[in-house]
C-alpha cells in the first residue's frame, strides 16, 4: 500500500511539472497571424564643435562643387559641412543654383545675410541638421526646386519688420510675383521658431511632406496682426502658410504659440491634409484658417477645444471631425517614404524576423532607415497531441485508489 502511495505522488509530480511546460509552451505558441514594424530613423551626425569659418559661398551648375568631398553622385554626394557661415548681408550665405548634382549640405553654422541658404533652380540637394539664424529675410528658401530634403535643423530669428511680409522658411517657386511650382519635398524633425513673420511659407508647392517638427513662437512683430490684402483678411505670424498648392501633407507637428494662426490655407490650394497636430496657444481662435477646397482636418489636438467637432476659420467652411482630447506623439514616420514593395511579409510555418535597410544616400554621412518586421503565423500548436499522455497517467492513478 506504501508503495502504490509512494508511486501515486511521483505521478502525481510527473504530472505537475508536465501541465506546467505544456502552458509554457502553448503560451508561447501564435495562435493568431500578427506583423509588428518598427522604423526608426537614424541620421549619420557628425560632431558640431569644430567649424571652419567662411564667408558667403556660391556653387552655380553640375561639376561646381567640385571642391568638396564627394562627386555629386547618388552614391557619392558632394558634402558641404562644417562651416561657420557668417557675413553677406546683400547676398545669401550659401546659394545653389542651376544643378541636379546630388548635395548634402550639413552640420553648418549659418548667421546673418538675407538670406541663409538659397536654393535656385536645382533638384537633389538635402539640408541637414544646421543651425540657421539672423538672416535679413529668409532662413531657407527654394525657387524652383524638386527632390529637396530638410531634416533637423534649427531654424529661428530670421526675418525683419520693416516689409509687408517677411517670410522666415519659404518653399516656392519663383520671386517677383512669379512662380513656378517646387515639390517633391521633405520637411521633417526641424525646429523652426521665433521667426518674425511666418515659420513655414508655401508659395506654391506640390507633394510636400511637413511632418514632425516643432513651429512654435513665430510672429515677433508688432504689426504682425495687421491684414495685408492680397487675398483678404491674412494676418502675419502664423506658424505653417499655404498660399498656392496641393498635395500637401502637414502631420505630427507641434504647432504652438504663434503670433496668429497655428494654420493659414489660402483659397487656391486643395488636398491639403492636416492630421495629428497639436496646436496649443496660437493667438487667433480657432487655430487655423480654410479658404480652399477639398482640404482635411481630422484628429489634431486643440487646447481650445470643448466638444463636437471643432471648426475652422475660413470660406471653406471645414470642420475637424474627430479632435484629439489629449495630445498626439510628434514624429516623422519614415514607413510612409520607403519605397512601395521593400516591406513584403510572407506567412511561413514559424515565425520569422526580417531586417530591411534602405538608405537614401550611399556613405559616411547618408540618413539610414531600418525597419524590423516580426511576423507570427497562425499554427497548430504541436503540445496538443501530448496531452493524452496526462490523461493517460491521471486514468492510472485513478484506477489504483480503486
Amino acid at each position: 500500500m506504501t508503495h502504490e502511495k509512494s508511486n501515486s505522488k511521483i505521478i502525481a509530480i510527473w504530472l505537475g511539472l508536465f501541465l506546467i511546460f505544456a502552458i509554457v509552451v502553448i503560451n508561447s505558441i501564435g495562435t493568431q497571424p500578427s506583423t509588428e514594424i518598427n522604423s526608426t530613423p537614424q541620421l549619420t551626425n557628425i560632431s558640431l564643435a569644430l567649424y571652419n569659418d567662411t564667408g558667403p559661398i556660391v556653387i552655380s551648375g553640375n561639376g561646381n562643387a567640385s571642391g568638396y568631398p564627394g562627386s555629386g553622385t547618388p552614391t557619392d554626394p558632394y558634402i558641404i559641412s562644417n562651416f561657420n557661415f557668417t557675413g553677406g548681408d546683400g547676398t545669401s550665405l550659401l546659394l545653389i543654383e542651376d544643378t541636379t548634382d546630388y548635395i548634402i549640405v550639413k552640420d553648418n553654422l549659418f548667421t546673418g545675410g538675407r538670406n541663409g541658404i538659397k536654393l535656385d533652380n536645382i533638384n537633389n540637394t538635402y539640408i541637414l541638421n544646421n543651425n540657421i539664424t539672423g538672416a535679413l529675410i529668409h532662413g531657407v528658401v527654394f525657387v524652383d526646386s524638386f527632390n529637396t530634403r530638410l531634416e533637423g535643423n534649427d531654424i529661428s530669428y530670421n526675418g525683419n519688420c520693416n516689409g509687408t511680409l517677411f517670410l522666415s522658411l519659404a518653399t516656392h517657386g519663383g520671386s517677383g510675383g512669379w512662380w513656378d511650382p517646387s515639390g517633391d519635398s521633405v520637411v521633417v524633425n526641424n525646429t523652426i521658431h521665433h521667426n518674425k513673420a511666418a515659420g513655414l511659407t508655401i508659395e506654391e508647392g506640390t507633394n510636400i511632406t511637413i511632418m514632425g517638427n516643432d513651429v512654435s513662437d513665430n510672429g515677433m512683430c508688432s504689426h504682425s496682426l495687421l491684414k495685408f490684402d492680397q487675398e483678404g483678411d491674412h494676418p502675419q505670424g502664423n506658424g505653417i502658410e499655404v498660399k498656392n498648392g496641393t498635395s500637401i501633407d502637414i502631420e505630427h507637428n507641434n504647432i504652438t504659440g504663434n503670433q496668429n494662426f497655428g494654420v493659414d490655407i489660402w483659397s487656391n490650394t486643395s488636398q491639403i491634409d492636416v492630421r495629428d497636430n497639436n496646436f496649443v496657444n496660437n493667438g487667433l481662435e480657432p487655430q487655423a484658417n480654410d479658404n480652399g477646397t477639398d482640404n482635411i482636418f481630422d484628429g489634431n489636438f486643440w487646447d481650445d477645444w470643448i466638444s463636437g467637432n471643432y471648426s475652422v476659420s475660413g470660406t471653406s467652411d471645414n470642420d475637424d471631425l474627430h479632435p484629439r482630447s489629449a495630445l498626439q506623439d510628434v514624429y516623422f514616420d519614415q514607413k510612409d517614404f520607403l519605397p512601395q514593395g521593400t516591406l513584403t511579409v510572407t506567412s511561413t510555418e514559424t515565425a520569422e524576423i526580417q531586417t530591411v535597410t534602405e538608405t537614401t544616400l550611399v556613405g559616411d554621412v547618408t540618413t539610414t532607415f531600418t525597419t524590423t518586421i516580426t511576423t507570427t503565423v497562425t499554427e497548430t500548436p504541436l503540445i496538443l497531441p501530448l496531452l493524452i499522455i496526462p490523461v493517460f497517467l491521471l486514468n492510472r492513478v485513478w484506477r489504483r485508489k480503486q
